[in-house]
């Protein structure tokens, strides 16, 4: 097994070779919050600057097991609703690569891309969805951002919605591109900027309800990961 601060890899199965300063790795598998590792690459210590290059997948990872393992848990809100959020999320075609001579260098060295897909499945487990979400409903009329709230609600709470997209991780900066997350009757429309070295982020979502090809709502996520500000409602339109 092999721990890196909360993360975790369980049952690793490990094949490589060292020669000459350059580790050669035919063969990383093991268990990451119950799915599947599998990764290749080279570790070069030959130069003066450490150089990696790796490339694999993530399969079947477990959401909220992963959200437990990290952050400490997988349910979120307050006395009148409380979600558990769960799923299951793919990572395939990741490649890495940085160089440094030290872990801090080489973290914010690093380049890489890959693809996710999976899907997310955020459910109830205190309080009333039906209540909450006409509440929500009527003050909709008054706000915006109750719209939104609503919105979510009805499209995405007890029900499982497919997730896909791709990222991008250059300059210390994790980057989210085309992600999209496919309701019912709504889909939500994520990019996403998060640094990895500041720990901020800023991050948008728009909400096409009702499939009509255009975004209905707008919510923003902006500031320190640990607790940014958020804020919704309707898109500008020109």
């Amino acid at each position: 097994a092999i721990a890196v601060g909360p993360v975790h890899v369980n049952y690793g199965d490990l094949t490589a070779t060292l020669k000459n300063g350059v580790f050669k790795i035919s063969k990383l598998t093991g268990q990451f919050y119950s799915g599947a590792v599998d990764f290749t690459g080279t570790v070069d210590a030959s130069k003066a600057t450490l150089a990696l290059d790796l490339a694999g997948s993530l399969q079947g990872i477990y959401v909220g097991e992963m959200l437990r393992g990290t952050a400490g848990t997988n349910t979120f809100g307050n006395d009148q609703i409380t979600l558990a959020v769960d799923g299951k999320i793919n990572v395939m075609n990741i490649a890495l690569k940085g160089n440094g001579n030290s872990p801090e260098a080489i973290r914010n060295s690093l380049v890489g891309s890959g693809q996710v897909s999976g899907y997310l499945y955020p459910s109830v487990v205190k309080g009333s969805l039906s209540f909450v979400s006409f509440a929500a409903g009527v003050a909709s009329i008054f706000s915006s951002e109750m719209g939104f709230n609503s919105a979510v609600l009805d499209a995405f709470i007890n029900r499982q919605s497919a997730i896909s997209g791709q990222f991008q991780l250059a300059e210390g900066t994790l980057t989210l591109q085309d992600q999209k997350v496919q309701g019912q009757n709504a889909v939500a429309l994520i990019t996403s900027h998060t640094s990895l070295t500041a720990a901020t982020t800023d991050t948008s979502i728009g909400l096409d309800v009702g499939k009509t090809g255009s975004v209905d709502f707008v919510m923003t996520v902006k500031g320190p990961v640990a607790a940014p500000a958020l804020t919704a409602g309707r898109p500008l339109r020109r």
